[in-house]
């Protein structure tokens, strides 16, 4: 089966995590993915426009969705 590379759209990087959404349960193996930047944790709101991916590099989240969980909200 052939795999597609996930490129982060602003700086070409294929250093890229999957946002986790949802209540987590903090373990070894969590947190080992976590230090290896395989998932970026997205918090527990989800929407259907929710961000999919976030580049470690340029620590951008995207596609991009007004549900962004990294961006300041100024209420």
């Amino acid at each position: 089966m052939k795999h597609t590379k996930i490129v982060c759209p602003y700086c070409q990087s294929e250093n890229i995590a999957h946002i986790v959404y949802g209540e987590v349960a903090f373990d070894e193996e969590l947190n080992e993915a976590l230090e290896k930047g395989e998932i970026h944790l997205g918090g527990c709101c989800y929407y259907n426009d929710s961000p999919k991916y976030h580049c470690n590099d340029c620590k951008k989240n995207f596609p991009e969705s007004e549900h962004d969980p990294d961006k300041e909200f100024n209420w």
